[in-house]
């Protein structure tokens, strides 16, 4: 996780096969920072493969976000990434620019 060029941004990296146990991670991470940053931005460059638990951990922390008035931007999502999150019904996570 590194801080992009905005104090009020973080950024935070996906890599492998993200599943629940990454998406929790994922998850106490940002909420910790929820307090102090405006934007979290999930790189996706070097994920493999997403599962669905990831997923709606993902929609979770979007929603959670959203209610703190920050936003969730979700970048450089692979096609197998991307295909299943169209197949899951949630390709919206994906379509933002950050």
């Amino acid at each position: 996780m590194h801080e992009d060029s905005s104090p009020r941004t973080a950024t935070i990296e996906i890599a492998g096969v993200a599943g629940l146990e990454t998406a929790a991670v994922l998850f106490s991470q940002v909420l910790a920072l929820a307090p102090s940053v405006q934007d979290v931005i999930v790189d996706c460059a070097k994920a493999e493969r997403i599962d669905c638990s990831a997923l709606q951990i993902l929609t979770a922390l979007k929603c959670d976000l959203e209610s703190r008035d920050a936003q969730l931007h979700m970048r450089n999502a692979s096609e197998p990434v991307l295909s299943f999150a169209r197949m899951a019904g949630l390709e919206y996570l994906f379509n933002q620019a950050a």
